[in-house]
């Protein structure tokens, strides 16, 4: 850990002692915040802020000729003013800010400054991936993930984290590895594991939409932020709930399609 323990680091003690107490293991991966305004934006709002103060001081100073100067100046010298003060702000609000990836777990640092950890094996993950579309053109994607542990206090971290299409995927594989062979000896014991209003067992996915036997299903897919199953051809809305709501459900798709192939 000895790229976030850094003596000038101040939250490197809490992390420290965050990753003995719950066991994290080695240190895989740490984000900063992303700066609404980095070099690349702050640098044109100065600039516009800057012709804009002079161009409101010569209209100042001008006859009512060349006034419209002020005219002009005054609402650019306004907006960029505004912009660089957004930018300012909103860097102060997120200084101290850290996500941290280990092998067992994670550790959030949030803008109080106060660190959290969760273990993999014990980790609860609402996750709602929206892709951004204008007349059908592509403008981005925003992350957005619900982390629940055994304290039961939830965390939201998102696209304010640099590398969401990183770290955001990396959180999905390490708590589907680390709780999908408790999720299949459950299974194999006869117990029925619940996914919000989706129920699986060993022979078969039941919801309020209907129950089917894993030898009847032909495949699962998310559309339009539901669940559907393929059954005789057709697809089927399995689910009344988002998957934005349906805790872990990357561990049910996995089961899921484990139990469908196996059947198949």
């Amino acid at each position: 850990m000895a790229d976030h323990a850094s003596h000038s680091d101040p939250g490197a003690q809490a992390i420290a002692d965050a990753v003995r107490r719950e066991r994290l293991g080695d240190h895989l991966a740490g984000y900063q915040p992303v700066s609404r305004m980095g070099p690349g934006a702050r640098t044109p709002a100065i600039v516009i802020t800057s012709i804009g103060v002079a161009l409101t001081f010569f209209g100042l100073l001008a006859d009512e000729a060349r006034a419209i100067l002020l005219v002009i100046g005054l609402p650019f010298a306004v907006m960029g003013a505004i912009g660089l003060l957004r930018g300012g702000l909103v860097d102060r609000r997120q200084t101290g800010m850290q996500l941290h990836l280990f092998a067992e777990g994670l550790v959030v640092i949030g803008a109080g400054g106060r660190p959290s950890a969760f273990r993999w094996d014990g980790l609860t993950v609402l996750q709602n991936i929206v892709r951004h579309h204008v007349n059908g053109v592509y403008r981005g994607t925003t992350y957005r993930y619900t982390l629940t542990g055994h304290a039961g206090e939830p965390i939201v971290i998102g696209s304010g984290f640099a590398g969401a299409e990183q770290w955001g995927p990396a959180i999905q594989e390490r708590v589907t590895r680390a709780q999908l062979p408790r999720a299949f000896e459950a299974l194999q014991s006869g117990q029925a594991l619940t996914f919000g209003d989706l129920t699986v067992n060993r022979d078969g996915i039941a919801a309020g939409r209907g129950s089917y036997r894993w030898a009847q299903v032909e495949g699962v897919e998310i559309k339009d932020g539901v669940v559907r199953i393929r059954v005789a051809g057709k697809w089927l809305a399995a689910s009344a709930t988002m998957v934005s709501q349906i805790p872990n459900f990357f561990v049910f798709h996995a089961l899921a399609e484990h139990l469908r192939e196996s059947e198949s």
